[in-house]
């Protein structure tokens, strides 16, 4: 007889159902709680200390070796990955955002020719342009509300998982990302790259390599992270 339907199971076939859904529960559970909520507090430990983004597929186990080693270790260990994606990074975000093409082929062009005065501020541009043409808000802003609601209509998009919202949430804190210059408020993260004292001209010693790669750190980030809450799409 066809078994179509549970009450056809036999009895031992009910049970590993019934531990299937049980286990399945659990594993929601999870990824909607415990698991979202560390990466989430991970990356913004990461950003904080360091001035880095996690990056896709990027395990935070992998870091703790470095972070044990200090700063140098950490800024080496994320721009010799990005050197290697790199390529990647701008084939994707030109494919994602062909009407930024030609902005981003020449910020990784500064890039690459080590014109890193350029590259920096390219880079932050194109990252708060991206952003705010996915959520109409400022990615550098300290007004918690609109990024609130951006965050909330991201976690009652049914496409979007949940740690994804969760990493986002962390990696548009504008506490950390929107310091002022003025007060020098922004001196609480020397390891963050601070829009605010770069664009407003207050930091002249800002192009450097290891800055470059922060904020095409940052840029990944938009393009793949925030893209993927807000459109499902990996």
């Amino acid at each position: 007889m066809e078994k179509d339907n549970y009450e056809n199971l036999s009895i031992s076939e009910q049970e590993g159902l019934t531990l299937l859904t049980k286990a399945i529960k659990e594993l929601s559970e999870f990824l909607n709680t415990v698991s979202p909520i560390q990466h989430k507090d991970a990356l913004d430990l990461l950003l904080k200390n360091f001035g880095w983004y996690n990056r896709m597929w990027m395990s935070f186990n992998d870091l703790v070796p470095y972070i044990k080693d200090g700063d140098e270790a950490v800024d080496n260990y994320f721009m010799k990955k990005l050197w290697r994606s790199k390529y990647w990074i701008k084939q994707k975000s030109i494919k994602r955002f062909p009407h930024r093409k030609r902005a981003i082929q020449l910020a990784f062009k500064a890039h690459n020719r080590r014109e890193y005065e350029l590259s920096v501020p390219a880079f932050l541009i194109l990252s708060e342009g991206i952003f705010r043409e996915m959520s109409t808000t400022d990615i550098f802003s300290k007004r918690q509300k609109e990024k609130s609601d951006f965050i909330n209509k991201l976690k009652g998009n049914i496409d979007a998982l949940p740690l994804l919202t969760h990493l986002v949430e962390a990696g548009i804190n504008g506490d950390i990302i929107g310091l002022s210059f003025s007060n020098e408020e922004y001196l609480k993260y020397p390891n963050v790259l601070n829009r605010n004292v770069i664009i407003h001209g207050a930091d002249y010693e800002y192009g450097t390599r290891i800055n470059s790669y922060k904020a095409i750190s940052q840029f990944e980030f938009i393009i793949e992270f925030v893209y993927a809450a807000v459109y499902g799409n990996f």
